[in-house]
C-alpha cells in the first residue's frame, strides 16, 4: 500500500486509463484542478503489484471546513467516484490504510460518494439523498433517440429551432467566462453560492485545454442566452454544469443544447451521456431527464462513521430552504465573494 503524487507519479492515469471504471473524475487533471483552486490535500490510495504496477486504487481528498472538523471525500464535487478496486480482498487493504489516515487527520467523517462495489463493509453508512441518469448512445442513430423522446422534450427542440437558436461548441477562454457570468445569475436564482471563478479558469486549463470537455452556448441574434459544460473521457459525456438567462426560456435553448450535445456524441462514437445526480426533491429536474430517455438510478453515498455532511441534506429541509430563500435575495457581487471565500466548504 502506498499514496502517490498524481501530479508526478504517471502510472495513475495509465491505470485509469486502462480500467473498466476510470472516470475523467479520477484522472490526475481533476486533483490539479481541486488542488488549485481549493488548496484541498489529495490522498491518493493505491495497492501495488509485484512488478511495480498499481493493481487497486481510491482517490480521496482532505477537506478542512474550520469548525465543522475535517473529513476525507471521494471526490470534492462530483457526483460520483467509484473505487477501483476489483476484489474484496484489495478492498480490505485499500480501506485499512483509508482509515489509518482519518485516524492520523483526526478527521470527524468520510464520505465516499458512488458504489463501492460488492465489498461488504458493514462499518459505511449508506444514504441515498440523490438519482442518476445515463442515456445509452451505443449504436444509436439520431433517429433512435429522437423516437424515444418525451413529445414536450421534442417540442422544445423544435421550438428552439423556430426562432433560429444556434449551438457553438468551444474551448475557449471566452466561452467559460461567458458561461461563468450566467452561472452566477442561474444560481441566485436557485438561492445557491456560485463556484469561484477560479474553479473555472483552473477547470479550462486542466480539463478543457486537455481536450476532456467543452462549453456548449446556445446564441439568439448573436447573444449567448444558454450554456453548458460537458466532460468527456473513454466514451462518457458527463453533463456537468449548465446555466441560462431566465427570460429566453421560453425558446428552450436548454433543450436544443443536449439535443445538439446527444448528436455530437453519437458522431464522435460515445457509448453514453450521463446527465448527471438530481434530488428526488426536485421533481421537476428529475422529470426534465426521465424525458430524454435516459435510465434512471439510486445514486449511493457511504459514510463513516455516520451520515453527516452537505450531501446528505434533503433539500425539502427546513435549513435547505431557508439558506435558498436568503441567497436569492442577496447582490450577486456579494454571491460572487461568498462563493469565492467560501464555496470550499460545501465540498
Amino acid at each position: 500500500m502506498s499514496i502517490i503524487n498524481t501530479a508526478k507519479d504517471k502510472r495513475w492515469d495509465e491505470f485509469v486509463r486502462n480500467h473498466p471504471d476510470g472516470t475523467v473524475f479520477h484522472l490526475s487533471n481533476w486533483a490539479e484542478v481541486m488542488i488549485r483552486t481549493y488548496n484541498f490535500k489529495p490522498y491518493y490510495f493505491v495497492l501495488e503489484g509485484e512488478s511495480g504496477n498499481i493493481k487497486a486504487g481510491w482517490p480521496f481528498f482532505l477537506v478542512d471546513n474550520g469548525v465543522f472538523g475535517k473529513k476525507l471525500i471521494s471526490i470534492p464535487f462530483t457526483d460520483y467516484v467509484n473505487p477501483l478496486v476489483n476484489s474484496e480482498n484489495d478492498y480490505k487493504k485499500v480501506f485499512e490504510k483509508i482509515l489509518q489516515i482519518y485516524k492520523i487527520e483526526k478527521c470527524k467523517n468520510i464520505e465516499i460518494r458512488g458504489e463501492i462495489g460488492n465489498s461488504n463493509n458493514t462499518s459505511l453508512k449508506p444514504n441515498i439523498s440523490f438519482k442518476n441518469f445515463i442515456l445509452n448512445l451505443q449504436g444509436k442513430f439520431k433517429s433512435d433517440i429522437w423516437n424515444n423522446l418525451h413529445s414536450s422534450v421534442k417540442r422544445g427542440i423544435k421550438k428552439a429551432q423556430k426562432y433560429n437558436i444556434r449551438t457553438v461548441i468551444s474551448s475557449d477562454l471566452n466561452a467559460v467566462r461567458i458561461f461563468y457570468n450566467m452561472n452566477v445569475i442561474t444560481r441566485k436564482k436557485h438561492g445557491v453560492i456560485p463556484q469561484p471563478y477560479k474553479f473555472f479558469l483552473n477547470l479550462w486549463q486542466y480539463i478543457i485545454q486537455r481536450k476532456l470537455g467543452f462549453v456548449m452556448l446556445a446564441i439568439l441574434d448573436n447573444k449567448p442566452i444558454s450554456s453548458a459544460i460537458f466532460l468527456h473521457y473513454k466514451g462518457t459525456m458527463f453533463y456537468k454544469y449548465g446555466a441560462s438567462y431566465t427570460e429566453y426560456l421560453k425558446y428552450r435553448p436548454n433543450n436544443l443544447i443536449f439535443w445538439q450535445a446527444i448528436n455530437w456524441g453519437i458522431k464522435n462514437n460515445f457509448r453514453s451521456l450521463d446527465f448527471g445526480r438530481v434530488s428526488p426533491d426536485n421533481k421537476g429536474l428529475m422529470n426534465f431527464k426521465r424525458h430524454w430517455g435516459a435510465e434512471e438510478f439510486n445514486l449511493p453515498y457511504y459514510y463513516y462513521p455516520g451520515v453527516k455532511g452537505i450531501s446528505s441534506m434533503k433539500q425539502s429541509s427546513l435549513k435547505y430552504r431557508v439558506a435558498t430563500s436568503i441567497l436569492r435575495k442577496t447582490p450577486t457581487k456579494l454571491l460572487e465573494e461568498l462563493g469565492n471565500k467560501f464555496y470550499r466548504y460545501f465540498a
